[in-house]
């Protein structure tokens, strides 16, 4: 890691975010949330975990303003689901004592160390990123225009990671361009102005995709009939992967008569979570059972379901007794205690930085 500010007294600290966009799911998560348990829990780090609630602006239609429409977007219904995912990350086991949970929002000096860095930013990167190109093309498909907050996502996202001097972030592969963009920033920072960013180190396990039970590609909260959520029930977790489809290539082994009907266990889409909630011996099952014609597909997906109901059943428990009027004022006080607390440092390093550029504040 490459230190030029770091301070050699103090712990390292490890910053991710999310999008307040829905409940959390299964591929959420084996994706990120269950990582931020386990850097929690090693008390090791200082963690610092955020409601990427400015992010969650960036997928507003530009184009129904500028035709004088609203969005339709009730700020209620998005405010429930910051509170929400409060209680969703508390479920899933992180300590608010021992990590720092706050929105993105509380902090508005995030936005001034945006600006800075946006100065140091060729409009052609930041039109060239992949999730701008991604996010842009599908606007466009259903026939809405980006906003320049889409654009300019990446710069917030390194203001993010400069503003608490994040050494290690924990991201999928597909932010992987954005923690180089803010790597980048903070060399170029650091080279104009002086020492005082850390680069920071993305954090990465084995990258995992958790397929939509749907096969309509990744489980997303945009697609509830492909996706687990915390608090399915077990009875909704099977009911979900018994109309699991196999593949779009591939249609169900016969029913009447499986047992000559041999599958593929390569080209199915219900196979592929075994390695992802199984252990050894259930895909060896699975896989021996599908290629010899032992099981059927519903004995495949029963199995299946029961493994992740398994992951499920615990966080879904914790998640409905939080549900509760004392729990959600719980998850109010959690963000507004984080926001003060995570707010009094960017405010600190963000002075320095306005300080170093010669724009103090009078």
């Amino acid at each position: 890691m490459e230190s030029q500010a770091q301070d050699s007294v103090r712990r390292l600290i490890v910053l991710s975010g999310i999008r307040p966009t829905g409940p959390l799911h299964l591929g959420n998560h084996l994706g990120a949330v269950r990582d931020w348990v386990d850097l929690t829990n090693r008390g090791e780090y200082d963690c610092y975990f955020f409601l990427a609630n400015l992010h969650m602006l960036t997928t507003r239609s530009a184009a129904l303003h500028t035709e004088g429409k609203k969005s339709g977007v009730d700020p209620k219904e998005l405010y429930d689901d910051q509170v929400g995912l409060v209680l969703d990350l508390m479920a899933a086991g992180i300590d608010p004592n021992k990590a720092l949970i706050y929105a993105q929002s509380t902090i508005p000096e995030l936005t001034e160390l945006m600006w800075l860095l946006a100065t140091f930013t060729p409009v052609s990167r930041l039109e060239g990123m992949h999730h701008f190109k991604e996010k842009k093309g599908k606007l466009e498909e259903e026939g809405v225009g980006a906003n320049a907050a889409l654009l300019t996502y990446p710069v917030l996202m390194a203001a993010d990671i400069l503003g608490v001097q994040a050494d290690i972030i924990p991201v999928g592969e597909d932010q992987n361009a954005h923690v180089e963009y803010a790597r980048d920033m903070a060399r170029a920072f650091n080279r104009e102005y002086g020492d005082l960013f850390p680069v920071p180190d993305v954090w990465q396990t084995k990258a995992l995709r958790v397929p939509s039970i749907d096969c309509s590609g990744k489980m997303g909260k945009s697609h509830p009939e492909g996706s687990v959520f915390y608090t399915d029930s077990e009875k909704v977790i099977r009911q979900k992967f018994s109309r699991a489809v196999k593949a779009t290539a591939n249609p169900p082994r016969t029913q009447s008569d499986w047992r000559n009907d041999p599958g593929d266990p390569a080209t199915c889409n219900v196979f592929s979570f075994f390695d992802l909630v199984g252990s050894s011996e259930d895909k060896s099952w699975a896989e021996a059972g599908c290629r010899g014609a032992t099981i059927s597909c519903g004995e495949c997906k029963a199995r299946v379901a029961v493994l992740v109901n398994e992951i499920m059943a615990p966080i879904r428990e914790r998640r409905l007794s939080l549900e509760t009027d004392i729990g959600r004022a719980q998850a109010v006080e959690i963000l507004h205690e984080g926001g003060k607390k995570a707010r009094g440092r960017v405010q600190e390093i963000v002075t320095r930085a306005k300080e170093m550029v010669g724009i103090p504040a009078f």
